[in-house]
């Protein structure tokens, strides 16, 4: 359905938010996590669950299903959990409802969603 949307002329960001927008009015769910690529950029979407039962107040808490992005010098690296074994710095966690872009030339940008 993004690949649609984008062929019709939008942008991989909004195609992604349109996505998330329709999956919330229709469907529960706990996660609603995605990365694509197209093999030179990179998009995510962070989105805790809708459902009332999994995803109530103690059972679904905020950190649980987690993105976030760092800058490294060669590059950016986008992960769904922060690995402090991996020695990285300057993780910068996606917040719920945003989207993630990285660029071919390592540009990172973040912009709400739901």
């Amino acid at each position: 359905r993004v690949l649609a949307e984008v062929r019709k002329g939008a942008s991989v960001e909004d195609a992604l938010t349109t996505l998330a927008h329709d999956i919330d009015s229709r469907y529960t769910y706990t996660s609603l996590t995605v990365l694509m690529t197209d093999g030179r950029s990179l998009w995510g979407l962070r989105k805790i669950g809708n459902d009332p039962v999994a995803c109530a107040a103690d059972a679904c808490p905020a950190d649980y299903y987690t993105l976030g992005h760092a800058t490294l010098p060669d590059g950016s690296i986008v992960v769904s959990q922060e690995h402090e074994l991996l020695g990285i710095t300057g993780w910068r966690p996606i917040a719920d409802g945003e989207i993630i872009s990285v660029a071919p030339a390592g540009a990172v940008s973040v912009r709400r969603a739901l």
